[in-house]
């Protein structure tokens, strides 16, 4: 369980390496938005009948995650390949711009917008880290003054999607992971991160100053 206090610091050896420069964190779905915005984006284009066909399709591997028997990475496919496999890759883009553009800013939460104004105002870098998919996050958060978006991204092949994932989930270690190999080093920087469950664990952690289910 990630420890109750809010904020966390890493050990003198680590901080006194420590730019100047700030990078605030936050993960997205819970943490930005009121939604988990891979659900709320398939009832969004599909509807709610044909959401709730296809949840009841896939319900057997839903609770084979559940019970700890698939990974997360593999029960998100099996959602992803059923809704979008054989999609052309295009129009999954545009589908997902839309979504963004036009949905993500009314699940926003107060606080959360807040401190995204606050941090926009006074200049610091701000970036996404996400499992969820990276077409439908990124429009809204170039939109909102994030520098980066850190997330899963879609398999396709032959210009179609096929529902897998390119590598790894962005979730858990795999969040530390993308900060690394894009910024190299925790120890370079200032970090600040937001986040609100057992998958961002890791990158709250990792971070000089970690905040868990809270914007403080």
């Amino acid at each position: 369980m990630f420890p109750k206090k809010s904020s966390l610091k890493l050990n003198s050896a680590m901080t006194k390496e420590v730019t100047n420069e700030t990078i605030i964190i936050f993960d997205f779905d819970g943490t930005i938005t009121t939604k988990d915005t891979m659900l709320d984006f398939v009832k969004w284009h599909f509807g709610l009948i044909k959401f709730s066909l296809g949840m009841l399709k896939i319900l057997p591997k839903i609770i084979l995650y559940k019970i700890g028997l698939i990974s997360n990475q593999k029960a998100k496919e099996d959602f992803l390949t059923h809704f979008f496999g054989g999609m052309e890759y295009d129009e999954f883009v545009e589908l997902c711009k839309n979504y963004s553009l036009s949905e993500i800013d009314g699940m926003v939460k107060k606080e959360a917008e807040e401190k995204i104004k606050f941090y926009r105002t006074h200049g610091h870098k701000m970036i996404i880290i996400t499992a969820s998919i990276l077409q439908w996050v990124e429009p809204w958060a170039l939109k909102a003054g994030f520098a980066k978006v850190l997330a899963s991204e879609i398999e396709v092949k032959n210009s179609k999607v096929t529902g897998k994932i390119m590598g790894k989930n962005c979730y858990g270690i795999e969040k530390v992971n993308r900060f690394i190999s894009e910024y190299n080093s925790f120890q370079n920087y200032h970090t600040v991160c937001f986040g609100d469950s057992k998958g961002d664990f890791e990158i709250l952690r990792s971070s000089n100053k970690s905040y868990y289910k809270k914007y403080e």
